[in-house]
């Protein structure tokens, strides 16, 4: 039934449906765009830390255009050793999990990215002053994943004057308005941002008037800067997405499917300026996720629907004492609340729920120290140690089952009291050493905990997808990672390169039994469901950018293996992880026609994902038996596509400043895949069935236009 739902949701965008194809004949969907301009990140020669990425508001402002939205995470996509799930927002990272990444808004970690499916993210350019991603190591000053952090820092309101930008494309469109309540003082910073596909009935059936189908997503943005002294100045973050999409049927009016997902979050930061050496700021926010997915057949209806909900809370000393030195001491609390899948259904008069309304509550703290040091001009070493902890908080029942007999007993924990704890060291280590004036060499190690886990029901990431918290049974995820980096520039040319190489280690990773859905049933242990096990990822990453004059751009390239080992699968052998790809490539190029015409493009290709298919049917006493390739043996084609883009700047001055860009996705047509499914056709009678694979291809060639004004 998902495939059809999610057939009818890319209609909406796109027009028409889409329709599965055999892998020799391909169908054809519209699809999105990128502008593809450089982003100009940081010199990988100026980092300490091997992997770490700075993108600040200008770099932003060049970022890939996606049907006339700038999109942080489809630029960042394009970087070695970060991969895409396709055409969708799913960010992987050295062969880390989705649910590896810390994403965070203001110091605040946000649980869901995307919006339509993965094909948008909910970062609104305009709103964003710089962002930070660390891809070799994680600083100590932050935790609670294994693999990457992405953190993005919002962007005050201006201080001067009144300013308004927007941003008008084929899909949605942008509205930010900010400045000065009290000149130098105060400011407002306010943006939305909103698809208006909903607004124009009736031409997203494909001309079919059995169904009805509507969709929309949107997300708003504000930040209240205030300076209170001299000595004190207060940030205030808020953030609201939402996706709602409803599917009915028109004509019978016997089925109707409704997918509702969003986030909010909203934060306070008090910086304390002690002395000119020294700061003191201290966080407190709240992020809250929810999905709902509901369908109703005649008389039956259900709804499933899950939570997350933090409560943030960080306190951190900040101390550079010398030109040499910078020290920072914290304190972090996290408490979590989440309530995973639960299931409610109604059959005529009956209403029932085939799952206790479950909350599951956990508290999650840590204390750090880490420090900066430059020995002197040749070498810079940056050390730090996280101690972090995670108490399962009640009220909690554990289920006690005989085998075969059913519920033997239960244990029930009381409100506020401990089911189970973990106390672990994480500590971070990177070293710089310069070579020469133009070259260094640069190493880490990080250690890392996360407490909470992702349990993906799909091959594709979902808004479905189950978040659980470490319990006696789910033990967190460990996450090693050595990594090592040689970077050159060579000035005259405006050229740099770097050479990274990296190797991680990742344990107690969880998979879903076989058999098992992602409900919580009466009565049962959430964490009984779960298979567990180890990965491991290594791979090496080469980059050169060219960053002055009218060409610029990059060319990245990563070949790399992501593997996989559960005791409890396949007789523990060794398998590749689903997002595993052998080689990556990305080409980058931007080039100044002249001073009011710009041309860009980018060029990407993929390994494909890997997959587990069914091989052969056999008939045993009347009832057909599958037989599959060993897990995850199976590779999809190859992913890859090329865009262009034409900019051309109508007019700029000091107070005004508006732009044109025409773009073209996918200029060969490409049909990627998005995933495939296996159709079974013919005759039971007959003891004669056939398998056929087909493939789902959601995009092909789309152009788009885009205008972009500030006044």
């Amino acid at each position: 039934m998902f495939k059809y739902i999610l057939f009818c949701f890319i209609n909406i965008l796109f027009y028409k449906g889409v329709q599965a194809q055999h892998s020799d004949s391909l169908n054809q969907e519209n699809s999105k765009v990128l502008e593809q301009a450089i982003v100009k990140t940081k010199s990988s020669f100026e980092e300490t830390e091997v992997g770490g990425i700075t993108l600040t508001k200008k770099e932003l402002e060049k970022l890939p255009q996606f049907l006339g939205e700038n999109d942080p995470i489809k630029a960042m996509q394009l970087l070695p050793g970060i991969q895409s799930s396709g055409d969708g927002n799913g960010i992987y990272v050295r062969g880390g999990g989705i649910d590896q990444n810390l994403i965070t808004i203001d110091d605040i970690p946000i649980y869901n990215v995307s919006h339509l499916f993965g094909f948008f993210s909910v970062f609104n350019s305009n709103t964003i002053q710089k962002i930070d991603l660390h891809k070799g190591g994680m600083p100590a000053n932050y935790g609670g994943r294994v693999s990457s952090l992405i953190a993005l820092t919002t962007t005050n309101g201006n201080l001067k004057q009144w300013k308004i930008d927007g941003n008008i494309g084929i899909l949605a469109s942008t509205l930010t308005i900010q400045g000065p309540l009290k000149k130098d003082t105060s400011s407002l910073l306010f943006s939305i941002r909103r698809t208006y596909v909903d607004l124009i009935k009736g031409i997203f059936n494909g001309g079919n008037t059995n169904f009805q189908t509507n969709y929309f997503f949107y997300d708003l943005n504000f930040k209240y800067f205030h300076r209170l002294n001299s000595k004190n100045k207060l940030y205030i973050t808020g953030f609201m997405g939402a996706d709602k999409f409803l599917y009915d049927d028109v004509r019978d009016k016997t089925f109707s499917n409704k997918i509702n997902w969003g986030t909010k979050l909203i934060s306070a930061k008090l910086i304390h300026t002690i002395n000119e050496k020294s700061s003191l700021n201290t966080t407190i926010g709240i992020t809250d996720y929810q999905m709902n997915f509901g369908a109703s057949i005649y008389n039956y209806s259900f709804e499933l629907f899950s939570t997350n909900k933090d409560y943030v809370s960080k306190i951190e000393y900040y101390n550079r004492n010398s030109a040499q030195s910078t020290w920072r001491i914290g304190l972090e609390n996290t408490i979590h609340q989440i309530s995973p899948n639960n299931f409610q259904a109604n059959g005529g008069l009956a209403k029932f729920n085939y799952s206790d309304l479950i909350n599951l509550n956990g508290n999650e703290g840590s204390i750090y120290i880490s420090n900066e040091y430059k020995f002197n001009e040749k070498l810079e070493i940056s050390a730090g140690l996280r101690l972090s902890s995670y108490l399962q908080i009640g009220p909690f029942t554990r289920y006690d089952y005989s085998k075969g007999y059913g519920l033997k007993d239960s244990v029930i924990v009381k409100s506020g009291k401990v089911v189970s704890s973990y106390l672990n060291p994480e500590p971070r280590f990177s070293l710089k050493y310069t070579l020469s004036t133009n070259a260094s060499f640069k190493a880490n190690f990080s250690q890392n905990y996360q407490y909470i886990h992702l349990a993906p029901v799909s091959s594709i990431s979902l808004p479905t997808d189950v978040w659980i918290p470490s319990s006696s049974i789910v033990k967190p995820q460990i996450g090693r990672q050595y990594s090592i980096g040689y970077y050159k520039n060579f000035p005259i040319k405006n050229i740099e390169i770097s050479v990274e190489t990296y190797y991680k280690q990742m344990d107690n990773l969880i998979e879903y039994k076989e058999g098992v859905l992602s409900l919580i049933k009466i009565q049962s242990n959430y964490d009984d469901n779960f298979y567990f096990g180890k990965g491991q990822s290594y791979g090496i990453e080469f980059f050169g950018k060219k960053t002055v004059g009218k060409l610029t751009g990059w060319l990245g390239y990563t070949l790399s293996q992501s593997t996989r080992n559960f005791n409890d699968i396949e007789n523990g052998r060794t398998f590749y992880a689903k997002n595993d790809r052998r080689h990556d490539i990305s080409l980058v190029f931007n080039y100044q026609l002249t001073n009011k015409w710009s041309f860009s493009g980018v060029f990407t290709y993929k390994t494909g994902n890997t997959m587990t298919i069914p091989l052969s049917r056999y008939f045993l006493q009347g009832n057909v038996i599958n037989t599959y390739s060993p897990k995850n043996s199976y590779r999809i084609p190859a992913y890859h596509r090329a865009d262009v883009s034409l900019t051309y700047q109508i007019n700029k001055t000091e107070s005004k400043e508006s732009t044109l860009n025409f773009s073209i996705y996918n200029v060969y047509g490409r049909q990627n895949p998005f995933y495939l499914y296996f159709e079974t056709t013919g005759d039971l009678s007959k003891f004669s069935v056939e398998t056929k694979a087909k493939q789902v291809s959601l995009f092909t060639i789309l152009p788009s236009i885009s205008y972009k004004f500030t006044f």
